[in-house]
């Protein structure tokens, strides 16, 4: 009984003694997203491609540019074309086409910013992950960056995962019914999206081409909505990280004992009670120059 008791005693102290340490993994780890959603649709942020991949990959992206842009026009066609209807069904119509143009226009205008200010992106990225804490931090840090990182994972995982979610309430339709067909339902084919078209889109052979697209379609600019939200949450999130770590540091910059000027309730009161209680035996054994090197190597490192 008494070993047991010993080893629950050995591993509750090496857990107490454990100091808080981060790498840039930690750092990393918060972009695996978005990255990869930003190379299936062509944009290879921070990746140093040679010259005949960079071209083909941008040709790529600029095909799929081109495709939405098409078909953002065809569907400002088919609302021009039902809003001379001037019934109340084509009212409802209008009102289903809407966010399609919204989402499609959103989702070129995030996706080209990405691309023409691309050295941005990537030097936003390589700057907070140089500024990104490496090693042993204290445990009024340790509580700043781990409560970000786990707010911000949620924040990430909640919004790719409900974007996932929207893909399918939208594009899985036309296959319900495909499926309904196979097993000898009679019910109409259906399209996911209002494209305007010249010809009958439900003709055999032509429907599963325009399905497909179509699918395609919904993907690309689901992705390229993402990847322009999740990187400004990811950027504000690490931006404002390290103006929270900033003030830490500057508030142990230089210690501030009570008197009769500093109250023990003010902030820098309670900070001078925290430091005594922890750093007492510093503060005694450190000469005037040597809490003078402490503050300049404490400037450097913030500055």
């Amino acid at each position: 009984m008494s070993f047991i008791t010993n080893c629950f005693t050995r591993k509750k102290e090496a857990a107490e003694i454990q100091v808080p340490e981060y790498t840039v993994d930690h750092y990393n780890r918060t972009f695996s997203i978005p990255m990869s959603v930003l190379k299936l649709v062509g944009l290879r942020v921070t990746l140093k491609d040679n010259r005949l991949t960079k071209f083909c990959w941008n040709l790529f992206y600029w095909f799929e540019f081109a495709n939405l842009f098409v078909v953002t026009w065809l569907e400002l066609i088919n609302m021009l074309q039902t809003a001379q209807g001037g019934s109340f069904q084509d009212a409802i119509e209008m009102f289903r086409m809407m966010p399609c143009v919204g989402y499609l226009l959103l989702a070129m205008a995030k996706s080209y910013k990405i691309v023409y200010h691309r050295p941005v992106y990537e030097n936003l990225v390589s700057e907070l992950r140089g500024m990104w804490p490496q090693g042993q931090v204290s445990d009024e840090e340790h509580l700043i960056i781990s409560t970000a990182l786990r707010h911000l994972n949620y924040i990430i995982q909640g919004y790719y995962w409900c974007n996932n979610v929207l893909l399918v309430i939208f594009l899985s339709p036309p296959f319900v019914e495909i499926l309904k067909r196979l097993l000898g339902h009679d019910v109409p084919l259906i399209l996911p999206f209002f494209y305007w078209f010249p010809f009958d889109p439900f003709q055999r052979g032509y429907y599963e081409v325009i399905l497909a697209f179509q699918t395609w379609h919904g993907l690309i600019t689901i992705w390229f909505m993402v990847c322009g939200d999740l990187l400004f949450c990811i950027f504000l999130s690490h931006i404002t990280t390290q103006f929270d770590l900033l003030s830490v540091r500057i508030k142990k910059l230089v210690y501030v004992p009570i008197d009769r000027q500093l109250l023990p309730e003010y902030p820098l009161g309670h900070y001078s009670v925290e430091h005594i209680r922890k750093d007492k035996r510093l503060t005694e054994l450190l000469s005037d120059e040597d809490w003078e090197q402490k503050y300049q190597r404490d400037i450097n490192d913030i500055v």
